[in-house]
């Protein structure tokens, strides 16, 4: 749902659908009860854009998607995945307007050996190719 809000969404279709999010933040404290330790750093990237795309009337908090966004780049980091830094590079830092933070994470996730990583083989592929594209 999160991505398909930041990117397949208009305008119109995010005002209309944003209580959604609310909803995927529940699913994530399940997902997070049931499988702590599901998804190298993407659950809690999820949370971010949940954090960052609520208004605070409706629980968002940059504050607290800061905090998530850190915490999925540190547990990717520990583990051997390149989803949380490419979504830092891809989106974080894009809406915080920071391009040479981004330029880094995405260089850095270009350089690293897809054999070394945990992410399922065709989005090892997709997040460094889609890395290099943006670079």
């Amino acid at each position: 749902m999160q991505y398909d809000f930041k990117d397949g969404m208009s305008l119109p279709g995010k005002i209309v659908n944003i209580g959604w999010l609310q909803h995927c933040q529940k699913m994530l404290d399940c997902i997070e009860a049931v499988a702590p330790e599901f998804g190298g750093g993407g659950v809690e990237f999820a949370r971010v854009i949940c954090y960052y795309a609520l208004p605070e009337s409706m629980g968002g908090s940059k504050a607290r998607g800061d905090e998530y966004m850190q915490q999925a780049v540190a547990r990717g980091d520990r583990e051997g995945w390149l989803l949380p830094r490419w979504a830092r590079g891809k989106y974080y830092y894009e809406i915080l307007d920071q391009t040479e933070l981004q330029r880094q994470d995405l260089e850095w996730v270009a350089s690293q050996d897809p054999a070394r990583m945990r992410d399922p083989y065709p989005w090892r592929i997709h997040f460094q190719e889609n890395a290099r594209e943006l670079l």
